[in-house]
């Protein structure tokens, strides 16, 4: 069964017209679409390739494959994203199989994922044992996730520490290739297999993060450790497309690198983000660190947020959120729609902003003061749609609906119905179990 946080409409695409028909969509319904859920690989609904701003080298030689564009209301040029406009409006993921089973297992889950690091394992090459102990760091206070080092640690070790600990969570700072399945280590003038296809364990609904270079190539019947990943169980990966960089550094990180990924993705998904708008936070924060005083952004970057996607449900959660929900994520989003923007709008997107900017300030004038101070104002702010279960549910059946509806994330949410004209009818707060807790018709 799909879980209803994760029901939607269904667009059937053609191949070679895939992105035009999801970004028509995305302009007829501007911000009331929620998230993009791709289902299948690159050879059935394709990677975007964008021109490489990389110059020279095997990383400059190949095209910058990203999903992004589906989750954006036009495919923006390079000058363009090279100032910033790289990461995607909407978020999305991908479900890079056309198995049902697969399928069906991924959008059933909603606040299943693994929450901690309790049974979690870090795997290195050992050239990057600095980050990577660097990151590890910033997961726990108690930095006592294992980590291994490839090497001296192989296939074979690595293997058997999957099979025994069956991990919950998994982070992997390795190399990978676009030319082999496998995964490598490196050190000691060597770069020995840390893992293949073969070697995959891993715990229900765990979350798995790679920095390793083409880490979530999915070929056309060929062997993928991430699809590996997601067949044994797990409910989440997070990769990179194609070449991905990262510090040589003994510490700490620079924003550009994959290890910044390893990071923040963490980061956000432990406040009770979903999974598509955590990256997508990931990725704001990156960009908003790595623009220059012009709002330009370096090659690196550049790749780093474009190749970098998730596979499973765009509304997965963790259980149980470790981390306190802030501010941050309302501040990212607010410093990226401040960006210039040369790109077309289109009035469904910025009629809702109008539209909810209104609705703030008539609720606030409506409500009662004790119910106002109770909810979280920042939720009017990322607004998307409720699935038509939960629309159902609450007796909602206009399409004209402007909800804040983040799964979960904090106990309160607000929901608009609007009819055709936009024009306010009735506001509902809701718990995350979606039940009303007070209810304000709108005149």
């Amino acid at each position: 069964k799909i879980h209803r946080a994760n029901r939607g409409d269904v667009l059937w695409v053609d191949k070679d017209s895939a992105l035009e028909t999801v970004q028509s969509e995305l302009q007829k319904k501007g911000k009331r679409i929620s998230a993009v859920c791709l289902l299948g690989t690159d050879a059935d609904i394709p990677h975007i390739r964008w021109e490489n701003p990389v110059q020279g080298g095997m990383a400059g030689a190949e095209d910058v494959e990203t999903d992004n564009p589906y989750g954006m209301f036009s495919n923006p040029t390079k000058e363009e994203r090279m100032t910033g406009h790289v990461i995607n409006d909407i978020p999305v993921t991908r479900i890079p199989s056309t198995n049902p089973k697969l399928i069906q297992r991924l959008l059933g889950l909603h606040k299943d994922l693994a929450s901690t690091w309790d049974n979690g394992l870090v795997v290195s090459a050992a050239v990057w044992e600095g980050p990577s102990r660097y990151t590890v760091q910033q997961y726990s206070a108690s930095s006592n996730i294992p980590t291994l080092l490839s090497p001296p640690d192989v296939n074979e070790t690595v293997s058997e520490q999957l099979q025994s600990r069956i991990p919950s969570r998994l982070m992997f700072n390795v190399h990978g290739s676009d030319m082999a399945a496998d995964w490598y280590g490196h050190g000691n003038n060597g770069q020995p297999v840390a893992l293949t296809p073969t070697g995959v364990e891993v715990a229900e609904h765990a979350v798995v993060l790679a920095e390793a270079c083409y880490g979530a190539m999915v070929g056309e019947n060929a062997p993928s450790i991430a699809l590996e990943f997601l067949e044994h169980g797990a409910g989440c990966f997070v990769g990179s497309t194609i070449i991905a960089w990262g510090a040589v550094g003994t510490h700490t990180h620079k924003g550009s690198s994959a290890d910044a990924i390893a990071e923040y993705f963490f980061h956000f998904l432990d406040q009770g983000i979903p999974t598509g708008e955590a990256l997508r936070a990931t990725k704001l924060r990156i960009l908003h660190e790595e623009q220059d005083e012009n709002g330009v952004i370096n090659a690196m970057t550049h790749n780093t947020l474009a190749s970098f996607i998730v596979y499973g449900a765009p509304f997965a959660q963790v259980s149980t959120p470790t981390r306190e929900f802030g501010e941050e994520y309302a501040s990212l989003l607010n410093s990226y729609r401040g960006l210039p923007d040369s790109r077309p709008s289109y009035g469904a997107t910025r009629k809702s902003d109008s539209v909810l900017s209104r609705y703030r300030q008539r609720l606030k004038d409506r409500l009662p003061a004790d119910v106002w101070e109770q909810l979280d104002v920042s939720a009017i702010v990322l607004q998307t749609v409720l699935d038509e279960q939960t629309m159902h549910d609450l007796g909602l059946k206009d399409t004209g609906v402007l909800s804040k509806y983040r799964t979960g994330l904090q106990v309160r949410s607000l929901v608009v119905a609007v009819d055709a004209n936009d024009r306010p009818k009735m506001a509902l707060i809701l718990d995350e179990q979606n039940q009303i807790l007070h209810k304000q018709v709108v005149r």
